[in-house]
């Protein structure tokens, strides 16, 4: 079992070096969790020493979007991972390309980055396109929500996506669009766009500050990265529950170790073993184990979904 045992052990120039190290896996249990815990009170204690190396590397210096998406995935820790973003926050030259990061960063980080810097300031118009959770109960929050039901009217296609209040599927009344919205409750909703609307907003604000995006900047156009992404977070859902090998999970989820599930048990077994979807995303992922529609999945149908899914 390899631990990443790193340390911001060099700074020269503009590179930060990290030291790595194998830690030898214990042949008694007791000791293998000793062993365990030792590493990753290690690794939390490295990771704190990197981020005071960090903070007085970003007093001189600025970055890329790709310097902070490689610096970010030397963090292992949620609240180490957020705290580096911080840091680099508003010491990013082509900032636009925050918003793709923020995509890709797990759930829990975004979280408590949201509770950090709040979500108005998290918000960018020019790359608005991502899924949302926003508390109805917070003004900025509501705020975030009021601009993109504006953005939505007045921009072509088919915006907001599978909008749901409180894990119900809704629609959303127009009253809102005049920020006459309820003041409790958590909506969730993809926002999307056009090919033509995001190369018109990227132009805009090229013009006003240039560089401010990624040279290899892309943002998902139409509805289709919307099923991609939720079986993402499905996968991601697993591993922080049960790990990361597909076949141990499938044998926790077929509990009549007859091979495979049908669509009921696999949505009994979801609940039993802690994974709660909202309604889309088990329809998503659904559709994408049982593509035959024989109303059964195997072993080899949920590895498949594993392996593809990124």
């Amino acid at each position: 079992r390899q631990q990443l045992e790193w340390s911001p052990a060099n700074t020269t120039g503009d590179e930060l070096f990290w030291e790595c190290a194998t830690a030898d896996a214990s042949k008694h249990d007791s000791e293998h969790e000793e062993a365990i815990a030792k590493t990753v009170k290690q690794q939390q204690k490295q990771e704190q020493r990197a981020l005071v190396v960090l903070r007085r590397w970003s007093n001189s210096v600025f970055f890329s979007t790709n310097h902070v998406r490689e610096l970010l995935s030397r963090f292992k820790y949620v609240q180490t991972s957020a705290e580096a973003f911080v840091i680099i926050y508003r010491r990013t030259i082509d900032w636009h390309g925050l918003s793709s990061i923020l995509f890709d960063l797990p759930s829990a980080v975004v979280e408590v980055l949201r509770r950090r810097l709040g979500a108005a300031n998290l918000f960018d118009y020019g790359a608005a396109v991502n899924y949302y959770e926003c508390s109805l109960a917070i003004p900025e929050e509501r705020a975030v929500v009021l601009r993109l039901l504006q953005c939505g009217v007045g921009e072509p296609g088919v915006n907001i996506v599978d909008t749901a209040l409180n894990g119900i599927a809704f629609g959303i009344p127009s009253p809102w669009l005049t920020g006459s919205c309820p003041t409790s409750g958590l909506l969730s909703f993809f926002y999307c766009r056009e090919q033509a609307t995001i190369d018109k907003l990227k132009a805009e604000s090229e013009l006003l500050h240039p560089a401010s995006y990624p040279q290899d900047w892309v943002q998902h156009a139409g509805k289709e990265w919307v099923s991609a992404f939720k079986l993402r977070q499905i996968k991601r859902k697993f591993q922080v529950m049960h790990g990361n090998d597909p076949r141990t999970i499938f044998r926790i989820i077929d509990v009549n170790c007859d091979g495979g599930v049908t669509r009921l048990e696999l949505a009994a077994a979801l609940r039993d073993i802690n994974i709660w979807l909202h309604p889309t995303e088990t329809t998503a992922l659904l559709a994408t184990l049982d593509k035959d529609n024989n109303d059964f999945v195997d072993e080899a149908e949920f590895v498949l979904f594993w392996n593809r899914t990124n």
